[in-house]
This record gives C-alpha cells, sequence and structure tokens, in this order.
C-alpha cells in the first residue's frame, strides 16, 4: 500500500493513527522472518543447503526459465556460474524442452 502525505508531520501522525491499538514489534521475531530455525536460507528443493535468493531472481528473469522449471534447472546447475558450464543436451533436459536450452 501506498501511503501520501503533505509533510513529515503529517506522516507521522498517519503512522501514529495506524498503530494505535496495536503493540510494538518484536524486534527478533521480526528479524526472523522467512528464515528456518536452523538460521539459514532452505533450498527451493528442499535440500538443506542454502540459496542465494539474488542468484535465483536472476535466474528466473532468463529467457526460457519458468515457474514449472526452474527447480530443475537449479538442481542441474548448482549456480549461475554451472549454468553457463551446461552442454546444451543437459540445459535442454533440465528446462524440459529444446527450444527453452536453445533460446537460454
Amino acid at each position: 500500500r501506498l501511503a501520501w502525505s503533505r509533510s513529515q508531520h503529517a506522516t507521522a501522525d498517519l503512522f501514529r493513527a495506524l498503530k494505535q491499538n496495536q503493540d510494538e514489534p518484536d524486534l527478533e521475531a521480526a528479524a526472523g522472518v522467512g528464515v528456518p530455525a536452523a538460521g539459514r536460507a532452505q533450498a527451493v528443493d528442499g535440500c538443506d543447503r542454502p540459496v542465494n535468493q539474488a542468484a535465483v531472481d536472476v535466474l528466473r528473469k532468463l529467457p526460457g526459465v519458468t515457474d514449472a522449471n526452474y527447480r530443475g534447472l537449479m538442481r542441474a546447475a548448482g549456480s549461475l556460474a554451472g549454468l553457463g558450464k551446461l552442454p546444451l543436451a543437459e540445459l535442454q533436459k533440465a528446462l524440459g524442452s529444446q527450444k527453452g536450452g536453445q533460446v537460454l
């Protein structure tokens, strides 16, 4: 949501009104949102390897990569650097189509 106000004071008043009757946030709980109990990010395929979310975001923006095939591509390549080293046949197998492998 977007909140627009005329000045800094109006913004402060707006947030004060929004927070009315709300508890103060717990810093530890807020910092732990999205982080598994072990303190590491969990891999998309359920393995216990850490995940670089920025690399996953870059991978998902590449041509030929879809919501349906990016997990298999992650398993096959291992990293963005490994993606460049994959032979065309393995790339096509990971993406599930010949055209997707050639586009990528």
